[in-house]
């Protein structure tokens, strides 16, 4: 990866994609690469249509067939060196590695290297042959396509805003290349052209457009072949964050998918590449080079990502949304939800969890949720969109996948009048500014229409006070606290809408066999709790002495040693001091318990294995 864009030459064959796409780049340059069978059922579970790989792999190729998924195949830099030469040589590559996979695996292009006039500089006088011999070769190899009297070339772009942002030395608002709303005062304009950007990917397109026009060359698409946004990074940096990386792709996956071109080439899609699947961490250089991945090697997300249809941004929309504004204070942020749940009568039902709006869960994407629902229902009778300023008003629809924001053309919400004051009124007189009570006296009055109340806090379920349980509220108490204030590592909340069924994730401690592992577990609340305990059990298979095969712990204070007195906080708390210091003494697995005494060394290096093979073992620079 190079800060603004380098090229990579692009054979283009056949797609049978209509309108634009997003596609994943599959790097292996990673310690444990997943089979490619597990690789395959993670972009079918995900419904990625399109991958790039770095070169031709045959155990990935073998995977994808009957799939239907795109794929582009790579010619490494090593082989453009060798085809560039010799017509021969490129012929028993695509003998090799295209015909002997087709048509079972759909192979629709062939990218010719990568950053290689940077990568290897001695490759420039064979690259234009290498492209054109494995053009001739395709020909050549009878392989009954139609599509070959036709083919297309592309020019084949790395577009890495984060770059050009850490680079500019703050000359660019990190807005800008985070696909964010962008004041008109703060618009990027090209004073040749006089086009406006609100982007820094749009601008990183057009600006290849116009080089290549410059050597009078027209008609040549670009496709953006490495795009993304790195989710960690080292002290030096800070912009490297789960947070910006979640904003950064979502918003391309909206922005590539309205269809349309950047401002020089508004008819001509930029179908986009999203780099990467995994994190590869053997990549040499900074932290933040090997934390690109949107997916852990187990499948599960790194954040909230959708590649769907639905999640656009629209091009030319005339609705107006209200959304929550970057860098508002949290604790402002969270009034302003609470309100906008509460006595600003919003439907907040979207955002609990399990809901399609509760990913990403972020304050700034519910208290945007909330907000935005108020102003569609309120705005035509005088409600506004400011909330103590912590809100913004814009043109560009903030639905994403199946979260679909009030005021969209394909949702069914209607506005309604409200009861009785129409805007969030401040003590004062006078103004539309927000005054928000105590939390605590807004929780027992969170009701929607249906009798059931809405999230005060950060989209967790509260039940109508009028049918909840001493033990239900009991429940609530711990979870607000929880939210609050969250053990170190740990996390814990109600699956779905069901309040006595939770789940909980550990992080292993740093200097034990289990660092970094992430484990999953379910606590299931009696009807008379706190009276008696609740049980917990681990989703994830653990090496542990005390932890069985069916994930049961043996864990006094969650059986003899209970009390009412404490907590789930406490819970978690003592759950996370066993991966420190395990009780041989009193063993679930007495044989894991003999070996731990016998032989510690043995003890955790198995207790390692099973951390990395069964809860992704995050590397200790990766810890946040």
């Amino acid at each position: 990866m190079i800060p603004l864009g380098s090229v990579l030459l692009l054979i283009g064959m056949f797609s049978n994609t209509i309108g634009a796409y997003v596609g994943m780049n599959i790097g292996t340059d990673l310690t444990n690469v997943p089979p490619a069978s597990d690789v395959v059922a993670i972009l079918k579970a995900h419904q990625i249509t399109h991958v790039r790989l770095f070169d031709a792999d045959a155990h990935m190729l073998n995977a994808l067939s009957n799939t239907g998924i795109e794929v582009m195949v790579g010619v490494t830099n090593e082989e453009v060196l060798g085809i560039g030469e010799s017509p021969s040589a490129a012929a028993a590559w695509i003998n090799k590695n295209v015909a002997a996979y087709l048509p079972s695996t759909n192979i629709t292009a062939i990218a010719v290297g990568s950053e290689v006039l940077t990568s290897i500089p001695n490759a420039a006088p064979v690259l234009v042959p290498a492209m054109n011999y494995l053009h001739k070769a395709l020909v050549a190899s009878n392989l009954n396509y139609q599509f070959l009297k036709n083919t297309n070339s592309y020019y084949m772009l790395n577009a890495y805003p984060y770059y050009g942002y850490v680079n500019s030395d703050g000359i660019f608002p990190i807005d800008y290349a985070l696909f964010r709303p962008l004041p008109s005062i703060k618009q990027i304009v090209d004073p040749n052209t006089l086009l406006h950007y609100n982007s820094m990917f749009d601008a990183m397109v057009d600006a290849t457009y116009n080089s290549i026009a410059a050597f009078n060359f027209s008609g040549i698409s670009i496709v953006v072949t490495e795009s993304g946004w790195p989710w960690l990074g080292g002290t030096n940096e800070p912009d490297a964050t789960v947070e910006n990386a979640e904003t950064f792709n979502n918003n391309l996956v909206r922005r590539v998918l309205n269809d349309s071109g950047p401002p020089s080439q508004p008819a001509i899609p930029i179908n986009t590449y999203i780099y990467e699947l995994f994190n590869e961490d053997n990549r040499p250089g900074p932290l933040s080079e090997r934390n690109w991945g949107v997916f852990f090697t187990n499948g599960t997300s790194v954040y909230s990502l959708s590649l769907s249809a639905s999640n656009q941004i629209t091009g030319n929309s005339s609705a107006v949304f209200c959304i929550a504004r970057q860098g508002a204070d949290p604790n402002m942020l969270q009034n302003g939800l609470n309100w906008a749940c509460g006595q600003g009568q919003a439907n907040c039902s979207a955002i609990q969890p399990a809901q399609p709006c509760y990913f990403p869960d972020t304050i700034q994407n519910h208290a945007s949720y909330a907000y935005n629902d108020y102003y569609q229902k309120m705005h035509g009778v005088g409600g506004t969109c400011d909330f103590e300023g912590t809100a913004m008003t814009t043109s560009a629809n903030p639905s994403y996948g199946s979260c679909i924001f009030a005021g969209s053309s394909n949702s069914s919400r209607n506005t309604v009048t409200p009861s009785s004051a129409f805007g969030p009124v401040s003590p004062l007189g006078g103004s539309s500014r927000l005054h928000v009570p105590n939390i605590a006296s807004i929780i027992p009055n969170l009701m929607n229409s249906s009798g059931t109340s809405v999230g005060a806090g950060r989209g967790r379920s509260w039940p109508s006070t009028t049918s909840v349980s001493s033990s239900g509220k009991r429940i609530q108490k711990e979870m607000a606290e929880l939210n609050m204030d969250p053990p170190s590592d740990c996390s814990a909340g109600p699956k779905g809408d069901n309040l006595y069924h939770w789940v909980a994730t550990i992080i292993g401690p740093p200097g034990t066999p289990y660092e970094g592992g992430i484990f999953f577990l379910d606590i299931t609340f009696p009807s008379d709790y706190p009276f008696k305990p609740p049980k917990v059990v681990f989703k994830t298979r653990i090496y542990h002495c005390n932890v069985d095969s069916a994930g049961s712990l043996s864990l006094d204070i969650l059986k003899d040693g209970w009390s009412p007195a404490l907590t789930i906080s406490k819970v978690l708390l003592a759950i996370k001091s066993i991966f420190t210091n395990p009780d041989p003494y009193n063993p679930l697995v007495p044989g894991i318990a003999h070996l731990y005494l016998a032989d510690r060394a043995k003890y955790d290096e198995l207790a390692a294995e099973w951390t990395l093979r069964f809860a992704r073992r995050l590397h200790a620079e990766e810890r946040p």
